[in-house]
């Protein structure tokens, strides 16, 4: 989550870090192993809210602490058990979801328009929640479509990238959806979309990635409701009366020079419902 966005989001409704606020930053970086130990050092030190981007963050910070309130991002808060319903929380986690698994099928299209005779597609994922409803719906999709889905081994941090890229190749994919790997950042994606290019793979990755093809719900959007809620628990509100918010604005980011350098080319009917095309 953009530290900067994130205050002018908080001073739009009157909390001013230095002034009225202050925010405690803790980062797992690309170990997501640190979450719990992070959540703890946040508890410990009496917060009086825990704001957490992402399904472990969410966790951790739920295994934690059930008095703190915790504004969340995550993907299905209440499959994972942190929420009774989207309506009403009835614990003190309330936030946002992402519905990843929603669009799947939307997102499949994309890719087997821009990858025509698709066939074979792997999929960055670990055998745990928040994986498992996103894999469904992507299983789903393929199933439907006759797309066989192969699962390729979810790398815990940016150095272990190389083990998935030798699967995929190994299986012969023809993309690769990275959606949910939090690993996959900075310069991983720079080994991932060259590697992608030279053995012709398209690459899909969530919101603001840089895959040739990155999907997900808008960033700006989300951050403004999620600033809502902040505004409202800091003003006392209780989260288990919250609802959880849902998104309603979405990005399709193309990358056409990295999606050209694969060999491919991106359709009209793609570039139209694209909300950005980076040449």
């Amino acid at each position: 989550m953009d530290e900067a966005a994130l205050r002018l989001a908080l001073s739009q409704h009157g909390w001013e870090v230095g002034r009225n606020l202050i925010i405690e930053y803790r980062y797992a970086r690309d170990d997501i192993k640190r979450y719990p130990s992070l959540a703890k050092e946040l508890v410990d030190l009496r917060v009086d809210l825990i704001m957490a981007n992402g399904d472990f963050a969410a966790a951790a910070a739920f295994n934690a602490t059930r008095s703190i309130p915790i504004v969340a991002i995550a993907t299905d808060p209440v499959e994972q058990g942190l929420a009774q319903s989207l309506a009403r929380p009835g614990g003190n986690v309330t936030g946002m979801v992402y519905q990843v698994q929603d669009y799947a099928g939307k997102e499949l299209d994309i890719l087997r328009a821009i990858q025509p005779g698709l066939k074979r597609m792997g999929i960055v994922f670990v055998d745990s929640f928040p994986f498992r409803p996103w894999i469904a719906g992507w299983q789903a999709a393929a199933d439907k479509t006759g797309v066989t889905m192969v699962k390729l081994p979810w790398p815990p941090r940016v150095s272990d990238i190389d083990v998935t890229l030798a699967v995929a190749r190994r299986e012969r994919v023809q993309a690769v959806e990275f959606g949910l790997n939090p690993a996959l950042i900075g310069a991983g994606w720079q080994q991932i979309n060259a590697w992608a290019i030279e053995n012709k793979v398209l690459t899909k990755g969530s919101a603001r990635s840089e895959a040739a093809v990155a999907f997900g719900a808008n960033a700006s959007n989300m951050l403004s409701q999620f600033a809502v809620q902040v505004d409202r628990l800091l003003r006392g509100a209780n989260p288990a009366e919250m609802p959880i918010q849902q998104p309603t604005l979405f990005d399709l980011i193309i990358n056409r020079k990295i999606v050209h350098a694969i060999g491919l080319t991106v359709p009209r009917s793609v570039l139209v419902q694209a909300t950005e095309v980076i040449d």
